[in-house]
């Protein structure tokens, strides 16, 4: 997928602060917008274990795992 583009929702399905999970082909995929209005994308789960980081919190520009309680 590197270099592509792909059409997932409007600005305004997500309000600053919010995370969603959405499914690109066989990928899933988080996307995130940041309390100063950016934008970000990137894998859903948690690299160590799986965990699903949309479950997790939104701290400033990281996230913290649901299940490690650790920033990514």
């Amino acid at each position: 997928m590197s270099g592509k583009e792909q059409v997932v929702g409007k600005v305004d399905d997500l309000a600053p602060g919010q995370m969603k999970t959405v499914q690109i082909g066989k990928t899933k995929v988080l996307l995130i917008r940041t309390l100063s209005g950016g934008f970000c994308a990137l894998g859903a789960t948690c690299p160590h274990a799986g965990a699903e980081l949309e479950n997790g919190l939104l701290c400033g520009e990281r996230i913290v795992c649901p299940w490690h309680k650790i920033s990514i």
